[in-house]
C-alpha cells in the first residue's frame, strides 16, 4: 500500500514538473509610473539625490521594481543620466523625463509634477470617455431586463383582473 502511494506521488510530481515546464514564467506586475513618480518626489523632498530617491522608491515597491533596479545598476556603470535615457518599458516616459531634467539642469521636482499632472489629465479623459459610453452600454440591459419587468409590474394586475372577470360568470 505504501509503495503504491509512493509511486503515485512520484508520478504526480513528475507530471507537475512537466506541466509547469510548459507554462510561461510568471511576470511580476510593472509598477505604476505615477506611483513611482510620487515616491521619487517624496525622496527628493526629503533631500535625497535622484539616484537615492530612485533606490528608495525601488525598496518601497519591492519585487515589482525590477526596471528601476536595472536602471540603477546600469547607472552605476554608465552614469545615471545615460541609464535613465536608455530605459525601456512602462516607466520609460518618466525615466526619460528625469534624464532630460538631469541633463539640462531643470528642476527634477517640477518635471515630476508635470508628469503627474499629465497622467492625471489622461486618466481623467479616459474616465470621461468611459462615462460617455455608459448609456450606450446600458441600453441593451435596460431594454431586455428592466423595461419588461416594469411593464409587467404596471400592467400585470390589470390584465389579471380582466382575465378574472372574463372567466368568472
Amino acid at each position: 500500500m505504501t509503495t503504491l502511494l509512493a509511486v503515485l506521488c512520484v508520478v504526480a510530481v513528475g507530471r507537475w514538473r512537466s506541466i509547469a515546464g510548459l507554462l510561461p514564467p510568471r511576470r511580476l506586475p510593472s509598477p505604476d509610473p505615477v506611483v513611482v513618480a510620487g515616491l521619487v518626489s517624496v525622496g527628493l523632498h526629503a533631500g535625497l539625490s535622484l539616484r537615492g530617491a530612485l533606490a528608495t522608491a525601488a525598496d518601497t515597491l519591492g519585487p515589482s521594481a525590477q526596471p528601476i533596479r536595472r536602471v540603477l545598476r546600469e547607472g552605476a556603470l554608465t552614469g545615471t543620466g545615460h541609464a535613465l535615457a536608455a530605459a525601456t518599458g512602462p516607466l520609460a516616459g518618466l525615466l526619460r523625463r528625469l534624464a532630460e531634467a538631469e541633463r539640462t539642469g531643470a528642476p527634477v521636482l517640477a518635471t515630476i509634477g508635470a508628469f503627474e499632472r499629465e497622467h492625471e489629465a489622461q486618466d481623467r479623459a479616459r474616465m470621461v470617455e468611459r462615462a460617455r459610453k455608459l448609456p450606450i452600454r446600458l441600453t441593451v440591459p435596460l431594454a431586455l431586463l428592466v423595461l419588461p419587468g416594469s411593464v409587467l409590474a404596471l400592467l400585470g394586475p390589470t390584465v389579471l383582473e380582466l382575465l378574472a372577470r372574463a372567466i368568472a360568470p
